[in-house]
């Protein structure tokens, strides 16, 4: 959700390397979009970090 432009810096913190995680895509440090790769009911969470500044742990 968001803005998935691959142009923009990724970061991805993964459960399982390449198969549950979840890849937020950066411009100018602000969280744009969030991809969550079968990483279910996190929706709510995704959608209120997106345009945030806060450091993603």
């Amino acid at each position: 959700m968001g803005e998935l432009d691959p142009r923009l810096e990724t970061e991805s913190k993964w459960k399982q390397e390449f198969r549950e995680g979840v890849v937020y895509y950066l411009k100018d440090g602000k969280v744009r979009g969030v991809l969550l790769w079968n990483t279910w009911g996190q929706v709510d969470n995704a959608r209120a970090i997106i345009g945030t500044t806060r450091r993603l742990e």
